[in-house]
């Protein structure tokens, strides 16, 4: 991505998933503007997002130009989004994706699909529960299961961190460690996140202290927890 070329837009809502892909962008450098949509309430800024991606779900994120037919390119999914600004980042993507060649690559793609593939649905389904008719003592029920099943998914994503390095990679930070920053919230909060899981625990609370990460944070009010508030990822 040259550094005359038009910035990205990055449109999302306070406290869900779109920090992670805000959070790429600031420690990447790639210039970029955010839209904060309600993305939830009725109105233009939901028609805006519906337009844009019909799922109603934040992070998108619009380039300029970037369509083959030479219209702006709308892309969706954090972890798609992820890779695309580590290519754009030229060798700075390295920072959060490994290189093509680098053998952490096939480490990091493996562990960054289970998140999205395995744990992501863990927390949001139970969240939109009640969408599905669940109430009551079901939907308790529900939640309480789904809540022994994301415990036992993170242990085994633990087990395959680097138990020596600060990183979930060991030495080299990654875009993973910025997912546990973020999700680190939604399993109960990050006290009980730390109790299940103490060494991503720890990698998400180093990764916070990030500078440009700990602003992002700011923004969003720390991130909140779906399965409390109401927000989704």
């Amino acid at each position: 991505m040259t550094d005359d070329a038009a910035p990205l837009t990055l449109i999302g809502s306070p406290g869900c998933g779109s920090a992670i892909v805000e959070m790429a962008l600031a420690l990447l450098g790639l210039p970029h503007v955010l839209e904060d949509l309600p993305y939830r309430e009725p109105g233009p800024g939901r028609d805006r997002l519906l337009a844009l991606n019909p799922t109603g779900k934040v992070p998108v994120l619009v380039i300029p130009g970037a369509a083959p037919d030479g219209r702006d390119l709308v892309m969706t999914e954090t972890a798609a989004i992820l890779l695309h600004l580590a290519d754009l980042a030229g060798a700075r993507g390295a920072e959060l994706v490994p290189a093509a060649g680098d053998p952490l690559r096939p480490v990091f793609l493996r562990w960054l699909v289970f998140l999205v593939a395995e744990i992501y649905p863990a927390v949001t389904v139970p969240e939109h529960a009640d969408d599905a008719g669940l109430a009551g003592e079901p939907l308790a029920g529900f939640r309480a299961g789904m809540q022994v099943r994301r415990d036992g998914l993170w242990r085994m994503f633990e087990a395959a961190a680097d138990p020596a390095g600060p990183w979930f990679l060991g030495s080299r930070f990654s875009a993973i460690d910025l997912y546990l920053v973020v999700m680190s919230a939604w399993t109960g909060g990050r006290a009980r996140f730390a109790g299940v899981t103490p060494h991503l625990g720890a990698i998400a609370g180093r990764a916070r202290a990030l500078p440009r990460v700990a602003a992002v944070l700011a923004r969003h009010g720390d991130i909140q927890d779906p399965l409390q508030d109401g927000e989704t990822a």
